[in-house]
Protein backbone atom coordinates (compact mmCIF):
# COMPACT_ATOMS: atom_id res chain seq x y z
CA UNK A 1 0.00 0.00 0.00
CA UNK A 2 1.14 3.49 -0.94
CA UNK A 3 0.80 6.83 1.42
CA UNK A 4 -1.93 7.73 -1.11
CA UNK A 5 -3.44 4.66 -1.31
CA UNK A 6 -4.05 4.48 2.51
CA UNK A 7 -4.71 8.38 2.53
CA UNK A 8 -7.56 7.80 -0.09
CA UNK A 9 -9.07 4.86 2.47
CA UNK A 10 -8.84 6.63 5.15
CA UNK A 11 -10.51 9.28 3.92
CA UNK A 12 -13.31 8.11 1.60
CA UNK A 13 -16.28 8.17 4.36
CA UNK A 14 -18.24 11.12 4.84
CA UNK A 15 -17.12 13.74 8.02
CA UNK A 16 -17.84 12.54 11.60
CA UNK A 17 -16.60 13.57 14.41
CA UNK A 18 -14.26 11.19 16.52
CA UNK A 19 -14.55 8.83 13.49
CA UNK A 20 -13.53 10.01 10.10
CA UNK A 21 -12.66 13.74 11.21
CA UNK A 22 -9.12 15.32 10.29
CA UNK A 23 -7.54 13.14 13.51
CA UNK A 24 -8.81 10.47 13.43
CA UNK A 25 -8.75 9.85 9.02
CA UNK A 26 -5.25 11.14 9.15
CA UNK A 27 -4.12 8.63 12.36
CA UNK A 28 -5.81 6.22 10.45
CA UNK A 29 -3.93 6.38 6.81
CA UNK A 30 -0.95 6.48 9.65
CA UNK A 31 -1.76 2.92 10.86
CA UNK A 32 -2.68 1.78 7.70
CA UNK A 33 0.60 2.46 6.25
CA UNK A 34 2.38 1.43 9.46
CA UNK A 35 0.35 -0.22 12.31
CA UNK A 36 0.28 2.17 14.84
CA UNK A 37 -2.46 4.58 15.49
CA UNK A 38 -0.90 8.00 17.36
CA UNK A 39 -5.05 8.80 18.33
CA UNK A 40 -5.83 5.53 19.85
CA UNK A 41 -5.94 7.16 23.70
CA UNK A 42 -8.70 9.28 21.89
CA UNK A 43 -10.85 6.93 20.07
CA UNK A 44 -14.17 7.20 21.43
CA UNK A 45 -13.57 10.04 23.53
CA UNK A 46 -15.33 12.87 21.72
CA UNK A 47 -18.32 12.98 19.01
CA UNK A 48 -18.91 16.49 18.78
CA UNK A 49 -16.93 19.76 17.41
CA UNK A 50 -17.38 21.04 21.03
CA UNK A 51 -16.00 17.72 22.97
CA UNK A 52 -13.14 17.80 20.58
CA UNK A 53 -12.35 21.17 21.66
CA UNK A 54 -12.67 20.71 25.13
CA UNK A 55 -9.86 17.47 24.72
CA UNK A 56 -7.62 19.62 22.86
CA UNK A 57 -7.50 22.00 25.64
CA UNK A 58 -7.27 19.18 28.07
CA UNK A 59 -4.45 17.64 26.37
CA UNK A 60 -2.73 21.69 26.55
CA UNK A 61 -3.63 22.53 23.05
CA UNK A 62 -2.39 21.14 19.86
CA UNK A 63 1.18 21.22 20.01
CA UNK A 64 0.41 19.85 23.59
CA UNK A 65 -1.88 17.32 22.58
CA UNK A 66 0.19 16.04 19.06
CA UNK A 67 4.07 15.88 21.09
CA UNK A 68 2.69 13.99 24.08
CA UNK A 69 0.48 11.17 21.81
CA UNK A 70 3.10 11.11 18.96
CA UNK A 71 5.56 10.19 21.92
CA UNK A 72 2.86 7.95 23.38
CA UNK A 73 2.65 6.19 19.95
CA UNK A 74 6.53 5.77 20.04
CA UNK A 75 6.64 8.07 17.33
CA UNK A 76 9.82 10.62 16.64
CA UNK A 77 9.87 14.25 14.95
CA UNK A 78 10.96 14.34 11.39
CA UNK A 79 11.07 16.94 8.55
CA UNK A 80 8.23 15.23 6.81
CA UNK A 81 7.40 12.86 3.57
CA UNK A 82 5.59 10.54 2.41
CA UNK A 83 3.88 8.52 5.40
CA UNK A 84 4.42 10.88 8.04
CA UNK A 85 1.77 12.45 9.96
CA UNK A 86 1.77 16.34 10.42
CA UNK A 87 0.13 19.19 12.06
CA UNK A 88 -1.13 21.50 9.60
CA UNK A 89 -2.17 25.51 10.46
CA UNK A 90 -4.47 26.46 7.81
CA UNK A 91 -5.56 30.26 9.26
CA UNK A 92 -6.60 30.16 12.87
CA UNK A 93 -7.09 26.46 12.51
CA UNK A 94 -4.90 23.09 13.15
CA UNK A 95 -5.96 19.84 11.61
CA UNK A 96 -3.51 16.97 11.38
CA UNK A 97 -2.89 15.58 7.93
CA UNK A 98 -1.03 12.77 6.40
CA UNK A 99 1.98 13.08 3.98
CA UNK A 100 1.43 11.43 0.48
CA UNK A 101 4.70 12.48 -1.28
CA UNK A 102 6.14 14.48 -3.45
CA UNK A 103 6.10 17.63 -0.40
CA UNK A 104 2.15 17.20 0.02
CA UNK A 105 -0.41 16.53 2.69
CA UNK A 106 -3.80 15.12 2.88
CA UNK A 107 -6.03 16.27 5.24
CA UNK A 108 -9.93 15.26 5.92
CA UNK A 109 -12.08 17.93 5.57
CA UNK A 110 -15.80 18.34 5.06
CA UNK A 111 -15.49 18.50 1.81
CA UNK A 112 -13.37 15.02 1.48
CA UNK A 113 -9.73 14.36 1.18
CA UNK A 114 -7.93 18.05 0.44
CA UNK A 115 -4.08 18.12 -0.28
CA UNK A 116 -2.01 20.99 1.30
CA UNK A 117 1.75 21.78 1.23
CA UNK A 118 2.76 22.88 4.69
CA UNK A 119 3.31 21.83 7.95
CA UNK A 120 4.36 23.18 11.36
CA UNK A 121 5.81 19.67 12.81
CA UNK A 122 5.90 15.96 11.13
CA UNK A 123 6.74 12.60 13.05
CA UNK A 124 7.09 9.24 11.78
Amino acid sequence: MTPFDAALAAMEHPWRWGTHDCCASACSAFALLRGVDPMLPLRGCYASANEASELIEAWGGWESMTEILGAMAGLRPCAGGAGAIGLHRGGRSHSLVFGIGAGLWAGKSLRGMEVVKTVERAWI
